[in-house]
């Protein structure tokens, strides 16, 4: 087993059990056998170990889709939908340890400002949305992004609209969908989050449905018509 994946499955045990972190970084290596330079060499604190250890969950279920063969058969609506619900299968799977990040880093009020939408309108729904997210969702935004961005890149045009440089921030939009679905399976008390997988459903749909050409962009095109005939 590697340094990394070692350091991540002892600390997960230890916070499992024990319900907090290790008294310092010194005895936490002690007791894996390790040099302290080795835990420091890959994080400089508990916290940054705490947030790739959260990483790896949607690394894990990024790997899960690119290995199913079914996965690439479908189209974008469905790709996404089966990321959501893969995603939070392998995040019902840790939930103990989620629920320990969230008693020690909850959703709190915040300003964001690194997100780039350039429309107004969205970038104060993206905000509004990340707003409340806590440091070690926020730190899963570029590996969520990269995965995203090409799936909806590979549909514009065809499953969805080309809106020009707005096209661009889909992959934003569902990030910002995302934050919204996890706060709401981090307060899920129905059996198996089946409230979760239904709003996970209806919240995808809706933003495919904004996605896809619709009146809007018909609107557009009149318009753009109209002025270029004039």
């Amino acid at each position: 087993m590697e340094c990394k994946q070692l350091i991540q499955k002892e600390y997960t045990f230890h916070i499992l059990h024990k319900g907090n972190p290790p008294a310092s970084v010194k005895s936490f290596t002690d007791s894996l056998s390790l040099m302290e330079k080795d835990f420091y060499h890959l994080y400089p604190s508990f916290e940054e170990l705490e947030k790739d250890i959260f990483l790896s969950y949607l690394e894990e279920t990024i790997q899960k889709l690119r290995k199913d063969p079914v996965f690439m058969q479908y189209n974008t609506g469905e790709k996404v939908l089966a990321f959501y619900y893969t995603w939070f299968e392998v995040l019902r799977m840790h939930k103990s340890f989620i629920t320990y990040l969230e008693k020690q880093k909850p959703f709190l009020v915040r300003v964001i400002n690194f997100v780039p939408l350039g429309n107004k309108v969205f970038k104060f729904l993206a905000k509004q949305a990340i707003a409340a997210a806590p440091p070690y969702l926020l730190h899963t935004h570029t590996e969520f992004t990269g995965f995203m961005k090409p799936l909806l890149n590979e549909a514009i045009g065809e499953e969805i609209a080309d809106r020009f440089w707005i096209s661009s921030q889909y992959a934003e939009v569902l990030w910002g969908q995302a934050i919204l679905l996890y706060r709401y399976w981090l307060n899920d008390k129905s059996p198996n989050f089946e409230k979760t997988d239904i709003f996970i459903e209806k919240s995808t749909q809706f933003v495919f449905d904004l996605l896809r050409p619709n009146a809007w962009d018909t609107g557009f095109d009149l318009v753009k018509f109209m002025v270029q005939r004039k």
